[in-house]
């Protein structure tokens, strides 16, 4: 039972929580920038300005990447799985579920004061360091995460974890909510340092151009791995020199070359894979309707291709002169000091070869789904991949930095990681379902209905976007065979310790991965692109 002093924290804040987080980044984001605008002097025209701007930049971000793209490849997705009669048992509701299920929770308050507080400690350690082994390491962060909307993540985390702990009576949910905060705080100091760590790529002129700004996002966690993967990648012939960043692309193929004619042809592909129906005849109205939906799945993504682009240019023109400003400022005030500014990872999607790699990758995580549900369990993957389809632009992005735009290795790499996200996804499932349930127990809607009309009452839920965010699987799965859940036992069969196990040998392999490529970032963005190696040939 909850307590009531958590009770009352949530009457008398869960109105404004909702005004602001159910608003999402187009309202949210737009106060947040008045606000620092406002804060470090860069005039009330100029901070309005800037805040209308990033809202409209984020309404078209997000009406072209979620419910065009989303509303157009998601059905087209799903209807490919269902020709395929797969025993695929847990859906993906998206990541905007995932949200609400986050501040539905009784740990939504909390996540938002500690976490802030956390990121204001850490600014204030700056660049304060100590030394290791002879390296030398920062204490504190150079972000200033701004994002506030997007704390939702850490918030996930610390619902999870609440979930998981406060059915028991040893615990009870004081305890269990004291936990959950602290998972929630690694969680933040984990972003923000990774957000310092790829910052240099953010800011390389071949890569994202964006110096002062960096992604201390969900999205962003795989980072470690997703820079290994591609130093691997980069060590093999062929595929490690092949010149594949959109520019070349389209240099050498002209035309077909183009980020428009790629959307089109992938959008055709998943088209056909969804309502494709075997062969009729050419005169028949069944022919010429399925050909239709086909082709409208195909200018969709031709569009996305060509509009989400124009979009993040909005975005960026509100962005740009306020962040140059006020790191102007700081840099008057405090000489020497360096500065980051936090943003949502919304601010990148927009870039060719993210959505060109996004949209190789959804058919990809169709296939990934139904090869490895035939592995026995507790390996056999469950996850039907549906709504975060959508998504796939934020999960592609960690896909190409290391690479600088590379299609190939983006691929390649993006492929490797989906098989991550795809699995952590599933292991999540039932905590998810869980949270659910328990926001709905206490009043709250948040859009389950319209996944169960389709899919029926009777279904665990998940998230990409929660898989893709691996910190929620590393923090929760240490405790999460202690306290365990017969939803679990019933989806992973008794695969507690094997998993266990595995997520020790992840921790492990992260952080040796994070310190033995910790100048990895620096480096790839000291790189040129060879732009004329003989073997860069696709």
């Amino acid at each position: 039972m909850q307590d009531t002093f958590f009770d009352t924290i949530n009457e008398y804040l869960q109105p404004p929580i909702d005004f602001l987080f159910d608003g999402g980044p187009v309202i949210f984001m737009p106060i947040i920038i008045i606000i620092l605008g406002l804060i470090f002097r860069q005039g009330l025209s100029r901070s309005i300005r800037s805040g209308i701007l990033i809202g409209i930049g984020f309404i078209g971000i997000f009406t072209f990447a979620f419910d065009v793209f989303g509303g157009t490849i998601g059905p087209a997705a799903a209807a490919f799985v269902q020709n395929t009669n797969s025993d695929l048992t847990v859906i993906d509701v998206g990541w905007g579920l995932a949200s609400s299920i986050t501040w539905a929770m009784p740990t939504a308050f909390g996540v938002i004061i500690v976490c802030f507080l956390v990121n204001l400690v850490m600014l204030a350690l700056g660049s304060r360091s100590f030394n290791f082994r002879g390296q030398t390491f920062r204490l504190g962060t150079l972000t200033l995460d701004i994002d506030l909307w997007n704390y939702w993540a850490f918030g996930f985390t610390a619902a999870l974890t609440y979930v998981v702990l406060s059915p028991d009576d040893y615990l009870g949910p004081e305890l269990a909510y004291i936990i959950a905060m602290i998972f929630a705080a690694i969680h933040a100091i984990m972003a923000f340092k990774i957000s310092d760590w790829i910052a240099p790529c953010m800011a390389d002129p071949e890569n994202f151009n964006l110096p002062g700004i960096s992604l201390p996002h969900g999205n962003a966690m795989m980072a470690p791995y997703a820079f290994a993967i591609d130093k691997v990648l980069k060590k093999i012939p062929v595929i490690g020199t092949a010149k594949a960043d959109p520019d070349s692309v389209q240099e050498k193929l002209g035309l077909i070359g183009e980020p428009i004619f790629l959307g089109l042809v992938i959008g055709f592909v998943i088209g056909t894979l969804g309502y494709y129906e075997g062969l009729t005849p050419l005169l028949s109205a069944s022919f010429w309707d399925t050909l239709g939906t086909i082709a409208n799945v195909a200018m969709v993504s031709a569009a996305v291709m060509y509009l989400i682009p124009k979009m993040v240019a909005v975005l960026m023109e509100g962005l740009i002169p306020l962040s140059e400003g006020i790191r102007d400022y700081i840099t008057k005030r405090y000489p020497g000091r360096e500065f980051i500014i936090g943003m949502d990872m919304a601010i990148i999607i927009g870039y060719p070869a993210v959505i060109a790699v996004a949209l190789l990758m959804i058919p990809i995580a169709i296939f990934l789904s139904l090869l490895f549900s035939a592995l026995p369990a507790p390996f056999g993957m469950v996850v039907l991949p549906y709504v975060d389809l959508a998504g796939m632009v934020f999960y592609s992005v960690l896909a190409v930095m290391p690479s600088k735009g590379n299609i190939i290795r983006g691929t390649i790499s993006g492929t490797i990681q989906l098989i991550m996200i795809l699995y952590t996804a599933g292991i999540m499932a039932p905590l998810m379902t869980a949270a659910g349930a328990q926001a709905i127990a206490q009043g709250f809607e948040f859009g389950l209905a319209d996944v169960q009309s389709i899919f029926g009452t009777d279904i665990t839920i998940t998230s990409l976007d929660a898989g893709s965010n691996a910190v929620h699987w590393m923090l929760i799965l240490l405790i999460f065979p202690f306290f365990t859940m017969e939803a679990w036992t019933v989806l992973f069969e008794d695969g507690y310790w094997i998993w266990f196990a595995i997520d020790v040998l992840w921790w492990v392999g992260y952080i040796l991965l994070w310190y033995y490529l910790r100048d990895e970032p620096t480096k790839i963005a000291e790189e040129k692109l060879n732009i004329d190696a003989a073997a860069g040939t696709i």
